[in-house]
């Protein structure tokens, strides 16, 4: 399935069509691994996740950088992709649900994570980020792979878009 692109994969995991700002980041990949973003915006953690599934191959580690103080939230929202995309295939894809769920399983198993970004002294070959800014200090390897945002946050966390 990872030969599908990111948007046509999060159609298939999610059940539902990518945000702008999501096929951005998906159309840019490989070259960007995430946003430049420290927010914990559910819209920018579903980008990275996607990306996770459907990065490496085989039996390949996928690594989500993440800074240690987002880390339990990310996990949370990990869990609820799983989740929505168990009920999403059961409901859409009913003879062949326990295949696919299985193999989505097998997907959510190769990502790891961890904040360490500083000691890890070579790129990892899979790689995804999320909760770090560009301008953070970071492993040099990051350097330049990290995607500006479109939108900013308004006081009330609204959504502001920017012009480009």
């Amino acid at each position: 399935m990872s030969r599908l692109s990111a948007s046509v994969w999060h159609h298939t995991v999610l059940g539902t069509d990518p945000t702008p700002e999501q096929l951005r980041l998906y159309n840019s990949w490989p070259t960007f691994k995430g946003f430049s973003d420290n927010s914990l915006d559910p819209t920018v953690a579903e980008a990275v996740i996607i990306l996770a599934l459907r990065s490496g191959s085989g039996n390949d580690q996928v690594l989500v950088l993440a800074p240690q103080a987002a880390e339990q939230w990310l996990l949370e929202q990990f869990e609820a992709v799983a989740i929505r995309s168990f009920q999403w295939t059961k409901e859409r894809y009913p003879t062949r649900a326990k295949e696919m769920i299985n193999g989505f399983i097998q997907l959510f198993r190769k990502v790891k994570m961890t904040g360490r970004v500083l000691q890890l002294r070579e790129e990892p070959a899979h790689w995804v980020s999320f909760g770090f800014l560009a301008e953070s200090t970071l492993a040099p390897w990051m350097d330049g792979r990290l995607l500006e945002r479109n939108e900013s946050r308004r006081p009330d966390g609204s959504a502001d878009v920017r012009s480009t």
